[in-house]
């Protein structure tokens, strides 16, 4: 699910981000954008690393699956106390927890980054389906990935690689300028820590001769 694999890379990408970057693009210039239940972004430009974003949760990680999750959970309380307009999406999830608001906010009170995270597909299937608070949850998160990969800087051939469990579904929602710089991942973060060690090894070992 995009909880455990997510978590999995960005602990890998909070201890080296290099690493990460290396397996999606190798060692030449790229930037990856890792969206799942956090969020965090690095480019690589004439071989200087910038990584920005990973913040968490509480002050960070926005468009991240725990942030959309939680953004359903907010306008849905809001469609039931008739501030917002309620849509397919807002009653379905208000139906999970029984149409009583006091189970959503007995949720939220000890939920995880993983546990609004897991909402998050929910939001995109809808949206699929014309849902207006869908739609409204999720251009906001894409604004947000957009303007974490504006900061990037990335110029107009820069391997753009999407990582972890929302990237299929982010892909097709953004813009032509990004669309165009989308590449598959060459490796995992595991084979980019290969590739780095043996290109280590190798300068070193030359070296040494």
């Amino acid at each position: 699910g995009i909880g455990g694999e997510l978590d999995d890379v960005l602990r890998v990408v909070a201890e080296d981000a290099e690493i990460a970057l290396e397996g999606a693009v190798g060692p030449s210039d790229g930037a990856m954008a890792i969206l799942g239940t956090g969020t965090a972004y690095m480019a690589r430009k004439a071989g200087k690393s910038r990584a920005i974003g990973g913040w968490g949760f509480q002050v960070g990680d926005q468009g991240s699956g725990a942030r959309i999750g939680r953004d359903l959970l907010e306008q849905s309380l809001l469609a039931y106390d008739g501030i917002r307009p309620a849509s397919p999406l807002t009653e379905a999830m208000l139906a999970v927890f029984r149409n009583n608001p006091e189970d959503v906010v007995e949720f939220t009170t000890n939920a995880k980054p993983g546990d609004f995270g897991g909402f998050a597909p929910k939001v995109f299937d809808h949206a699929a389906k014309g849902d207006l608070v869908a739609n409204w949850i999720l251009d906001k998160a894409v604004a947000d990935v957009e303007a974490s990969l504006g900061a990037l800087d990335l110029a107009d051939d820069t391997p753009l690689c999407l990582l972890g469990g929302l990237a299929p579904l982010y892909a097709p929602r953004l813009s032509a300028r990004y669309q165009t710089l989308l590449k598959p991942a060459l490796d995992d973060a595991l084979g980019g820590a290969v590739q780095m060690a043996v290109r280590i090894f190798a300068s070193g070992s030359g070296a040494a001769r």
